[in-house]
């Protein structure tokens, strides 16, 4: 499997606005929770429309690919927040395998709907990116031990 490198444009664009539809979404639930106004479910339903509208435009019309990509674009924004608050504390390591983990979930979107924009790829598996995790750390041990 190989790692998924594409420009798709439009799409992607709408991609990204649709992952901060999904957090504004949640946003509006807690502050609604929170102060009982109702302007906050009315930016809700704005914003639930608007995304399911960009939805509808670029996600391949099969199976559970409509629910399947609102989903992972809500795991998406949630690790990349992670990542932030890593980096915020300093811990490097652990920011950069939420960013990686974040691109990942990107990608099975891209592919999962076919986005346009180049040849069809499909993301690297865990157990490969484990695999060429361990390679890399062998290799650094070998250098380590010259």
């Amino acid at each position: 499997m190989k790692k998924v490198y594409l420009d798709v444009g439009k799409s992607e664009d709408m991609l990204q606005g649709i992952i901060d539809m999904v957090s504004t979404e949640w946003h509006c639930n807690l502050s609604f929770a929170m102060t009982h106004d109702k302007k906050y479910l009315e930016l809700k339903s704005i914003m639930r429309d608007m995304r399911q509208k960009w939805l509808g435009a670029i996600v391949k019309p099969e199976a559970q690919n409509f629910c399947i990509t609102k989903h992972l674009a809500s795991v998406c924004k949630s690790k990349e927040e992670v990542g932030n608050r890593c980096l915020k504390e300093g811990k490097i390591e652990e920011a950069k395998e939420e960013f990686e983990d974040c691109a990942l979930i990107y990608g099975l979107i891209i592919t999962i709907n076919e986005l346009q924009g180049g040849e069809k790829h499909v993301p690297i598996s865990t157990e490969e990116k484990i695999r060429e995790q361990r390679l890399q750390d062998n290799n650094q041990e070998s250098r380590e031990q010259d």
